[in-house]
């Protein structure tokens, strides 16, 4: 009896050994497993930059947040079905190829090797680029001068001689607006709804009446053919064409030139933070932008080189446009194909606008009031591009124009 149970306690505590060892080898697999298979943290966003909205197959989007990989291929990130290509990757951030697709609330989401889930969802919509406006293309038909008033009508000036107005609510050449005979080349809104326009083929500045109607001349017989024309912030416009100056007219009608450019055609001008821009060629072959800085309306500094195109792009190229976005940006038309349209920043560094996108022959540009460019597009044999008017999502606000708001 004695030796009986210690034998049993023995076998008994044996038994129970090789359970719990069975147990903790069972537990250490499970260890292993999720360490090899989940064991990362779970990606999470954080925010998204350009905030909720962005260009679909333009540009980059970079998502911020935590637990991503910095080694490129082990991220994947979804918008919607979409698999966005990664460009950059680190732990904390990662920039994708915007995908070219348009949709509102996509579902963005974050995927990484050795995490067990996706990351949160933020929801963001990709927008189109650019949009055609107005159903221009007819055939003959061609556009030049464009216009922007202070609520987004959009007047065109087109087949020689009609200016037609594209409403926001329709974005359709709804209703004839005035009449100008000869190719209106240069269009800005002015103080108290009076469109004013030049012709490039004459000295004359015009305008039509607010409401509509056809043009009538303002001012006679200024120094130059006029081309282009601007206001500054107390309505004094400044115009230029070609012929040899800047010229000043005051609001009552009177007139002073005020700056020389002796044998340059100059085929676009524009106010901005204190300084006259002028575009166009000088003695035949330079084809670049400069400006003057205003002193005060009738006293301009000196000419100043901005920007040689000729030297940047070439010898083949026009300069048909010009505008500024609200942080310094210059914008410059041009003939170039493909990519017509060329950014000028501050700091001199220069860049096509969404290259492969845009086609020529971009000849007029107007900024809207918040976030869109619009641009008349001439027809070009060469790139079989046809007449339209362009809305471009600019994603940014343009430079004020002066005479829209006085």
């Amino acid at each position: 009896m004695n030796d009986f149970f210690p034998k049993r306690y023995t076998r008994l505590l044996i038994s129970f050994a090789f359970i719990l060892s069975l147990s903790c080898e069972r537990e250490a697999t499970k260890s292993v497993f999720v360490e090899e298979q989940g064991g990362n943290p779970d990606p999470v966003i954080n925010s998204i930059e350009p905030p909720n909205t962005g260009l679909a197959g333009i540009g980059v989007i970079t998502i911020k947040g935590s637990n991503f990989s910095s080694t490129l291929g082990d991220n994947a990130v979804f918008f919607g079905s979409i698999q966005a290509i990664v460009v950059s990757a680190s732990e904390s951030e990662l920039v994708v190829q915007s995908p070219s697709v348009i949709a509102d609330s996509l579902e963005v989401k974050v995927s990484v090797i050795g995490a067990f889930s996706f990351s949160n969802i933020i929801y963001y919509t990709l927008e189109n680029a650019v949009d055609e406006l107005g159903g221009y293309g007819v055939a003959g038909e061609d556009l030049y001068a464009i216009a922007v008033d202070a609520d987004e009508n959009i007047y065109v000036y087109r087949s020689i001689r009609f200016i037609d107005l594209i409403t926001p609510d329709t974005l359709d050449k709804n209703q004839p607006y005035g009449t100008a005979s000869i190719v209106t080349t240069g269009m800005k809104m002015g103080p108290g709804g009076y469109l004013y326009l030049v012709k490039g083929s004459n000295k004359n500045l015009y305008r039509i009446p607010p409401g509509g109607g056809n043009q009538s001349a303002f001012v006679r017989s200024l120094p130059d053919n006029l081309y282009d024309l601007d206001f500054d912030p107390v309505g004094n416009i400044y115009t230029a064409g070609d012929g040899d100056s800047i010229t000043i007219v005051y609001p009552d009608g009177s007139f002073e030139s005020v700056a020389g450019y002796t044998d340059t055609f100059i085929k676009a001008v524009r106010v901005f933070n204190g300084y006259v821009y002028v575009a166009g060629n000088m003695l035949g072959s330079l084809e670049a932008v400069w400006r003057n800085q205003i002193n005060s309306p009738n006293s301009l500094g000196p000419n100043e080189l901005v920007f040689d195109l000729t030297a940047e792009l070439g010898e083949d190229l026009e300069i048909q446009s010009l505008t500024f976005a609200e942080d310094g940006d210059m914008y410059i038309g041009t003939t170039a194909d493909p990519d017509p349209i060329f950014i000028v920043h501050p700091d001199g560094s220069s860049e096509p606008l969404y290259p492969g996108v845009l086609a020529p022959e971009m000849y007029d540009m107007d900024w809207g009031n918040d976030i869109y460019l619009y641009v008349s597009r001439r027809a070009s044999v060469i790139a079989n591009t046809e007449t339209r008017i362009m809305r471009i999502n600019m994603q940014k606000k343009g430079a004020p124009y002066y005479g829209r708001s006085l």
